[in-house]
């Protein structure tokens, strides 16, 4: 088991917001998210009454603790502590492999099941690794796909442009139109992420505050695998100009629309899913994809990203700033309008994948 492997478990844990099912599955009670971690109650056989015992921070590390138990670790030493009530560090550290099985188990992640490592002598290596990669094809029909929420949700929070986007560039009409708003509980900018059809799935929270450890809250938590930010706006857009540019962050899609770019999608993170591929070929087999990527991305992390594409498309084109116009980590709109129509014009390559 690498320890890569383990970091994609819970990566998927953490984008499909399935910290509150897993604690309650595992028997923990009063499972409820507070700023920017879950808290929760021992399950019963702990003989705990403290409502905050139990805590996983809601970032893609899942830094957990028993704080009444001295229990510290990352959501697979809390499991193992959860499963055996055992405390010591180096033996909950070798239920490694059976607090995967549980994890595995209880939330229906099976694709993380059947892994096995393949032997460095084994001559066979080869083969066995164009196997695996054959899997099956997406069928978006046969998804479990998120639960859609009322717009009433968004009732509870401050319905309002706010100040920081504004500031970042976001003009007051573009963010009435994807329905920013304010949580007073976690002073967080909201802003609902929609389906295809224009069904509220889930409201994710950007921090105002620098203090904050995590930049995002998923605030109603959803699958982010399978969704694309903005695909119900943008697609007709997209259809019409027959080109999607695909950014990494929500922002980066409002900017664009400020700059009147309504051809934009977002898969929410530095990464793209075989499902979000789907989505865009369904779109038509033969668009052309723009991956406007932040400026830390290398040639090397543009292409690995691209290659997720290679089961669809023969080709993606992609943003590299070889006129070093862009700072840091920024994304191609960050720097405002002109910097990005330079970005656009003169620095937009062709990826080719088979």
């Amino acid at each position: 088991m690498s320890v890569s492997e383990l970091r994609e478990i819970k990566e998927e844990i953490f984008n499909c917001g399935y910290v509150p099912k897993l604690l309650e599955d595992l028997g923990c009670d009063y499972v409820e998210l507070k700023g920017n971690r879950f808290e929760a109650m021992l399950p019963p056989q702990f003989n705990s009454d403290n409502k905050r015992s139990v805590q996983v921070y809601n970032d893609e590390k899942l830094t957990s603790a028993v704080r009444s138990r001295n229990i510290k670790g990352d959501i697979f030493t809390l499991v193992a502590y959860l499963m055996t009530e055992e405390t010591d560090e180096e033996y909950l550290n070798k239920q490694l492999y059976k607090t995967k099985s549980k994890i595995i188990d209880v939330l229906g992640m099976h694709e993380f099941a059947n892994r096995q490592s393949v032997p460095k002598n084994d001559p066979n290596s080869w083969l066995k690794q164009i196997k695996a990669k054959q899997n099956k094809r997406i069928i978006l029909s046969e998804l479990d796909h998120n639960p859609v929420f009322p717009e009433s949700v968004l009732d509870g929070f401050v319905r309002h442009p706010h100040i920081k986007f504004l500031k970042d560039g976001i003009d007051v009409q573009v963010q009435k139109e994807f329905d920013v708003g304010f949580d007073i509980s976690t002073e967080r900018v909201t802003f609902p992420i929609r389906n295809v059809d224009g069904g509220i799935v889930g409201v994710k929270g950007r921090r105002t505050k620098k203090d904050d450890d995590s930049k995002y809250l998923f605030l109603y938590p959803f699958k982010k695998a399978q969704e694309l930010f903005n695909y119900h706006r943008a697609v007709e857009h997209v259809k019409e100009q027959n080109e999607l540019l695909i950014f990494e962050g929500e922002k980066s899609v409002m900017r664009a629309y400020s700059y009147d770019y309504f051809n934009c999608m977002s898969t929410m993170g530095a990464e793209i899913t075989r499902i979000q591929v789907e989505m865009i070929y369904r779109i038509n087999p033969n668009l052309k994809v723009v991956l406007m990527l932040d400026k830390d991305k290398e040639i090397d992390d543009i292409k690995k990203i691209a290659s997720v594409f290679k089961e669809r498309f023969d080709k993606v084109w992609g943003m590299l700033d070889r006129d070093d116009l862009l700072n840091g980590k920024d994304s191609p709109v960050d720097l405002g309008k002109d910097t990005f129509d330079r970005l656009y014009t003169n620095n937009i390559y062709p990826i080719r994948l088979n």
